[in-house]
């Protein structure tokens, strides 16, 4: 069973961690989507995250799983939390792994903390959300999630409640169920042994304690970042299904083309949450080699 480990922050809020892979490996801080949690390396699979002989660490982000939410925060305060986290650890320097959402958060941690950030890796990373490359480009599903979360955030916690109550039903009736915003290669990633039950154990943790923290979140995707693609001075890799319908590759490219020295690795046959599965060992052999 995966710990979690509870630290209190200077300004009284707890935030929750847990880790995975080596215990003595190079610390790796894994940013998790959204809405997410820290289980989320989970779909990856232990024995896979020991064998990259890294120590994930992967943090709860306000008001998900179990850390507090924090009224009004944006982007800009995680590099705190995170700096806070690998203080207490008596981590000084280490590498950044952002997946789906999490990428924006490895994004600030690396114009914010660039002296303690030994590389970056963001896979299926969001953007701003509400982009042109984005609107004309993803299912109705999604497109409902993003405008509730820019225009009605009542509505988008309601959603959320519906997603808290799914599971009930068989997983080929579940998985049916995400074909509404899924592509194909997605939905047999999800397939694989028991991926699809950790899968909805991720969701439950994360609105564990409520939806206020994951509508927040989603929001901050639709509006100002708070930092510009001008601040980061250390190269970021990102990884990309060119199938992905989640963050559609236009958005990538155009963010990758903002960035001093990113570069953009496409996988053809993947799409938003195949690429973490299927392609972990071959990201991490780069995130590695940045260190």
């Amino acid at each position: 069973m995966t710990l979690t480990t509870k630290l209190v922050l200077p300004d009284s809020r707890v935030l929750a961690y847990s880790e995975f892979g080596q215990t003595d490996g190079s610390p790796v801080f894994y940013f998790h989507g959204s809405p997410s949690c820290r289980l989320e390396p989970s779909l990856i699979g232990e024995d896979r995250l020991r064998a990259t002989g890294l120590r994930f660490i992967a943090i709860d982000r306000p008001g998900m799983g179990q850390s507090d939410f924090l009224r009004e925060r944006t982007f800009t305060e995680w590099p705190n939390d995170v700096a806070f986290v690998a203080d207490a650890l008596g981590i000084e320097r280490f590498g950044v792994f952002g997946n789906s959402g999490g990428g924006v958060y490895a994004a600030v941690c690396a114009s914010r903390l660039a002296d303690r950030i030994t590389s970056v890796v963001v896979v299926s990373g969001a953007g701003p959300m509400n982009a042109p490359e984005v609107t004309g480009n993803l299912p109705f599903a999604n497109r409902i999630f993003w405008l509730l979360a820019e225009r009605f955030s009542l509505g988008l916690r309601g959603l959320l409640k519906t997603m808290q109550k799914e599971g009930k039903a068989s997983q080929a009736e579940e998985l049916r169920k995400m074909e509404r915003f899924l592509v194909a290669p997605d939905l047999a990633a999800m397939s694989e042994g028991d991926r699809f039950s950790i899968l909805q154990a991720i969701t439950r943790e994360c609105l564990s304690r409520g939806t206020k923290g994951a509508a927040w979140d989603a929001r901050l995707y639709v509006r100002p970042f708070g930092f510009s693609p001008e601040e980061i001075t250390i190269p970021i890799r990102f990884f990309h299904g060119e199938q992905d319908m989640n963050v559609p590759l236009a958005l990538v490219r155009s963010m990758v083309s903002k960035l001093d020295g990113a570069s953009l690795t496409v996988f053809p046959q993947e799409g938003h949450l195949s690429t973490l599965c299927n392609h972990f060992e071959e990201i991490v052999e780069t995130l590695v080699s940045g260190q």
